[in-house]
C-alpha cells in the first residue's frame, strides 16, 4: 500500500468555517487518526459555545488531543488554547494546529498523564511555562480506552481544574472495563458527572454510540 493511501484528510463544516484534519494511518499510534467521538464533541462544543461564554479570556485545555480537532474549534472562538498529548503525537498535532489555527492563541505542549504520579516536576513545569494553574474549560475525546489510563487521567484533570472549570469527556465504549472504572472512580476525585443525552448532540454530527460526559468539581 502506498503512503498516500495511508494518509487521509477529514473535513468538517462548522459555523466558523471548514476544519481540515490530517490523519496518518501509517503510524501505529491512536492519536494519529480521528476517532468518532472527536467530531461529535467538536460539534457539541460549537453548539453550546454561547452557554460556555467562550471568548479571548477563556483558557482551554485539550487532553489527549491527537489530531487536535477540539482545540481547533475552540480557537476559532478566540479562546486561549493548549493542545496536549504525548511527545510522539506532537508532530501530527502541530501540523493540524498550524494549518487550522491562529498560532497566537494556541500552544501545543507535551503532557503525559503519568506525570501526576511519577514526575510532578514535569507537571509543575508544564503549568509554570504556561502561567496557568487551572483552566476554564478542559476537554478530551477518546481518552477512556484502557484501564491503566483512568486514574492518571482523572488525577491530571483534578490537578488542572478548579470548581469553576467546565469539563467535557467524550468517547465510544471500546473497553467496557475501562468505561465502568471511569464511572466508578470519577466521584472519588471530587467530580460530579452528568451524561449529555444523545438528542442534545449537534444535529449535524450525532452518534448514539458516543457518550459525552460533563464533569464539575465539588
Amino acid at each position: 500500500m502506498s503512503d498516500n493511501k495511508l494518509k487521509n484528510i477529514y473535513s468538517l463544516q462548522t459555523s466558523k468555517g471548514e476544519i481540515k484534519i490530517f490523519e496518518d494511518y501509517s503510524l501505529t499510534l491512536c492519536g494519529s487518526r480521528l476517532w468518532s467521538s472527536a467530531p461529535v464533541l467538536c460539534k457539541y462544543l460549537e453548539k453550546i459555545n454561547n452557554k460556555l461564554k467562550l471568548s479571548s479570556k477563556t483558557t482551554c485545555l485539550e487532553l489527549g488531543s491527537g489530531c487536535g480537532i477540539n482545540t481547533v474549534i475552540l480557537s476559532k472562538y478566540g479562546c486561549k488554547c493548549v493542545a496536549t498529548d504525548r511527545k510522539n503525537i506532537l508532530p501530527i498535532l502541530k501540523q493540524n494546529i498550524n494549518y487550522n489555527c491562529n498560532s497566537e492563541n494556541v500552544k501545543v505542549e507535551e503532557l503525559d498523564w503519568k506525570w501526576v504520579e511519577d514526575d510532578l516536576e514535569s507537571l509543575n513545569n508544564f503549568k509554570l511555562n504556561l502561567g496557568i494553574n487551572t483552566f476554564d474549560l478542559i476537554v478530551g475525546s477518546d481518552v477512556v480506552y484502557e484501564e491503566f489510563c483512568i486514574e492518571p487521567l482523572l488525577k491530571t484533570i483534578s490537578e488542572l481544574a478548579d470548581t469553576h472549570t467546565q469539563i467535557f469527556i467524550a468517547y465510544e465504549i471500546r473497553n467496557e472495563v475501562a468505561h465502568q472504572l471511569f464511572l466508578d472512580k470519577v466521584s472519588s476525585y471530587g467530580f460530579n458527572l452528568k451524561k449529555i443525552p444523545t438528542k442534545q448532540q449537534h444535529e449535524e454530527c450525532t452518534e448514539a454510540e458516543v457518550f459525552i460526559f460533563h464533569l464539575r468539581k465539588d
